[in-house]
């Protein structure tokens, strides 16, 4: 892990805080953002650090995982560089960033083909074994840069929680645990394809 004395000249606009860590765009490479934890709330950046460095040694690349370009501490805090997902106006370098839920809300005509773009999400991360233990609308975005890319990407909760990570090792306990996962999901935004479902009958219907 590269140890760097001071950071505060990396860091750009800050773009997300939870609970245990800021999240800020590089100020060098708007593609690109630090995750930072202060090294004594450090659990979720210690565990995905952990987990992005093992999937980069076993070799697996997925289209909705970010990249990551590596970890750093300084005396005082932990954190890693992965690839950042903004739009434009925001200071980033995608023409488009949607939150899952925002997502379905305002493509109400293609629920259709947003749900089989799940089903290829969910097939890649089970077939990989790619293991995110908090799937939720706001980690899952939808993302286009013009034609050459539009996707989904999963930007936080990889890595498993347990203290004895079988699921990491093991496909087939990878894929009951990922099942889990996606039942969850699936149960929390049922309501927005709903929601989505009635947009287009007004819509028909006012005209």
């Amino acid at each position: 892990m590269l140890f760097l004395k001071d950071i505060s000249s990396l860091l750009g606009k800050e773009i997300g805080c939870g609970s245990e860590r800021r999240c800020y765009i590089k100020v060098s490479d708007p593609s690109r953002c630090l995750k930072i934890s202060k090294k004594q709330d450090s659990d979720q950046t210690l565990r995905e650090i952990k987990y992005f460095e093992f999937l980069q040694n076993i070799g697996v690349v997925a289209s909705f995982v970010p990249k990551f370009y590596g970890a750093f501490e300084t005396d005082d805090h932990i954190g890693y560089e992965q690839e950042c997902f903004l739009p434009k106006e925001n200071g980033g370098i995608y023409d488009e960033v949607f939150a899952f839920d925002r997502y379905i809300l305002s493509h109400p005509t293609e629920v259709e083909k947003i749900k089989l773009e799940m089903m290829m999400l969910k097939s890649e991360m089970v077939n990989k074994n790619i293991i995110c233990s908090d799937l939720s609308a706001s980690n899952v975005l939808k993302v286009r840069i013009d034609e050459e890319i539009n996707k989904i990407v999963v930007i936080d909760g990889y890595g498993p929680t347990e203290l004895l990570p079988l699921c990491q090792y093991v496909k087939f306990l990878g894929k009951m645990k990922m099942e889990r996962q996606w039942d969850k999901f699936e149960k929390r935004i049922r309501k927005h394809f709903s929601e989505a479902e009635v947009i287009v009958a007004k819509n028909q219907f006012n005209n």
